[in-house]
This record gives structure tokens, sequence and C-alpha cells, in this order.
């Protein structure tokens, strides 16, 4: 697996991160459209005012998605993981 460690600030559409582990990484304000993270261990990386649609975040683990501020129609995520989206509505699950 890949690792990749670092800040990334530009437009990534269209790009494949399959099954690549990306760590403590930060992507602001990125159009990421149709980005396939499937598979891809974002270890606290985090996903804020992207344009994520239709990106696949399927059984992709350990990333936090600015879910207000991000473009997400048609984006696909899996669960349990998806479940960690709702965190900045500030909700509790039972």
């Amino acid at each position: 697996m890949k690792k990749i460690d670092e800040e990334i600030r530009q437009t990534t559409s269209g790009l494949s991160k399959k099954k690549t582990e990306i760590v403590g990484s930060m992507f602001a304000k990125c159009e990421m459209q149709m980005v396939n993270f499937m598979g891809t261990e974002l270890h606290e990386t985090e996903f804020y005012q992207c344009d994520l649609r239709k990106a696949d975040f399927r059984d992709a683990t350990g990333y936090k998605v600015d879910i207000l501020g991000s473009r997400l129609k048609d984006a696909k995520f899996s669960l349990p993981e998806a479940v960690n989206l709702l965190a900045d509505l500030k909700i509790k699950l039972s």
C-alpha cells in the first residue's frame, strides 16, 4: 500500500487513490469530483469545503468530511464509517 502524508490544495478530479494510505492530511477547498478512495485508509484525514460529488468512499476508513460546507451529491459511502458524517450535526444516535 502506498503512503501519502502531505497537504494537497489542487484540483484532483477523477483521481484514483484506491487502497492507498493517507495519514494526517487536510484537503481544503479541493475539487475532487469522482475521486476513488474505495478501501483507502484515511487516518486523521479531513475534507474541508471540498467538491466531492460522485467521489467513492466505500470501505474507506478514518476520514472526516465537512458535510455542511462540502458538495456531496452522488458521493458513495458505506456503513459503519458513514455514521461519522453526522458528527458536524451535533446529534446523538443510539
